[in-house]
């Protein structure tokens, strides 16, 4: 049996980012949704049976099968939204391997799922290790936040007294004052404290 889907129906429909190195995981469980949502999950698994090329007509002559025209437009509309919605830089490691819906998909998993812990690791030293150095404040807490993000992708959470430790730990120590407030404050900062007071210290 061949599940009819609409291309038009799902091919308006937006996935927040664009799935690359670093954001696998969030932006499979978003893919998930959506391709939930219009019930064609069925050809990413590979449940959907191709039907054949051709069948016999009432004079047993082989014709093309109409039932497999069906099924191929759909699985190509498929295909062509998956690949929409993939970062450009990785098109190059999908076309020509797969085929059809279910084989990007499966190359996709195979790709960004075995090296998740890696990247995981990776990106935690990163982060342990990240220092200001001659960037503005800004930038610096932008790149933390980054190695943060880059870590929710592998599927790694981290909390916010990690991010607050690798923020306080990456600055020079001119800033030494302002790290002694806030690591001795009755009350505790939060992430926005912390990089309004940091902010507020490079512009004296």
């Amino acid at each position: 049996m061949v599940l009819e889907v609409n291309p038009f129906a799902f091919a308006s429909q937006k996935v927040a980012t664009l799935i690359d190195d670093s954001n696998f995981l969030p932006w499979k469980q978003h893919f998930l949704l959506v391709v939930k949502t219009h019930c064609f999950q069925h050809y990413l698994d590979g449940i959907v049976v191709v039907p054949p090329l051709t069948v016999a007509d009432d004079d047993g002559s082989l014709v093309e099968n109409p039932t497999f025209v069906q099924y191929e437009q759909q699985d190509a509309a498929i295909s062509a939204w998956l690949l929409s919605i993939v970062s450009p830089s990785l098109h190059n490691r999908l076309i020509g391997d797969s085929s059809f819906a279910s084989m990007l998909w499966s190359v996709l998993n195979r790709i960004f799922g075995s090296q998740s812990i890696t990247k995981a690791k990776r990106y935690r030293s990163l982060l342990h290790n990240y220092r200001k150095n001659d960037m503005s404040m800004s930038n610096f807490l932008a790149g933390i936040k980054h190695l943060c993000d880059c870590l929710a992708g592998c599927g790694q959470k981290v909390f916010q007294e990690e991010q607050q430790s690798a923020i306080l730990n990456g600055v020079p120590p001119e800033y030494d004052h302002v790290v002694s407030i806030i690591t001795t404050s009755q009350t505790p900062f939060d992430l926005q404290r912390i990089a309004t007071a940091l902010l507020d210290a490079e512009a004296c």
